[in-house]
C-alpha cells in the first residue's frame, strides 16, 4: 500500500493549470460529512453557478485530460457520504470509457503534508477510478471505475471495473494489485494511473 499512498499524496499535491494533461478539481467534505458544493474549483475557477449541476446539466469537463479530483477531507468526519458527478455530459454511474480518465483521490491535509483519508467512505453513483488506499469504501450503487482501498463492500450493487488508461508522467507509480474478493479469483497485474 505505500507505493498507492505515494500515489494519493502526489495527486494531492498537483497544483491546478501545472500540466498540460491534467485537470485538477478540489471538491472539499464538510465536517458533516457531504460535499461542500460551495467551495468546488476546477483548474482554480468555480465550475457550477447552482449545487444541482454537479449531477445535472454537464457536470465536469476533462477538455481531454485526466481529470483528478482531490476530495479533501481534512475537516470530514470518520464517515462521508457522497455521489458521483457528471463527466463530460456523462451521467454519474454512466458505462462510459470516460470513466478511464477520471480519478477520484481521498486525502488530508495537515499544514501541507498529504496523507490518504483513512476513515468509512459512503460512494454512490461513481464514474471513474476512486484511490482511498486506506480507506474503507462502500458502494451503495452502481460504479463505473476502479476501486482502491483498504476494504471494499459492495453488496447492493455493481462495480464495473474500468482500467485508466493513456500516460503522464508526474502520476507514474508501480503497484502490483491483488482482488481479494470472495467473489472474483485473484487478479494481480499493474496499476498504471494514466490521461485517457
Amino acid at each position: 500500500l505505500n507505493n498507492l499512498e505515494n500515489l494519493s499524496s502526489k495527486l494531492g499535491n498537483l497544483v491546478p493549470n501545472e500540466m498540460d494533461d491534467v485537470k485538477v478539481a478540489y471538491v472539499p467534505i464538510s465536517d458533516s460529512g457531504k460535499i461542500d458544493y460551495e467551495n468546488i474549483f476546477v483548474d482554480g475557477k468555480k465550475p457550477f453557478k447552482y449545487v444541482h449541476e454537479w449531477t445535472a446539466n454537464t457536470g465536469l469537463q476533462t477538455d481531454g485530460k485526466l481529470l483528478v479530483i482531490n476530495v479533501d477531507c481534512t475537516n470530514a468526519p470518520s464517515e462521508i457520504d457522497i455521489e458521483g458527478c457528471k463527466v463530460n455530459d456523462k451521467g454519474p454511474g454512466a458505462w462510459d470509457p470516460i470513466a478511464n480518465s477520471v480519478i477520484w483521490n481521498f486525502y488530508t491535509n495537515n499544514n501541507g503534508s498529504i496523507s490518504t483519508y483513512t476513515g468509512h467512505i459512503k460512494y454512490s453513483n461513481g464514474l471513474g477510478t476512486l484511490l482511498a488506499p486506506t480507506a474503507h469504501i462502500t458502494c451503495v450503487a452502481f460504479t463505473n471505475g476502479s476501486v482502491i482501498a483498504n476494504t471494499v463492500d459492495h453488496a447492493p450493487c455493481e462495480i464495473h471495473h474500468i482500467k485508466p488508461s493513456g500516460s503522464t508522467t508526474v502520476l507514474q507509480e508501480t503497484v502490483t494489485c491483488s482482488n481479494t474478493s470472495s467473489d472474483d479469483t485473484d487478479d494481480k497485474g499493474n496499476l498504471s494511473i494514466s490521461k485517457y
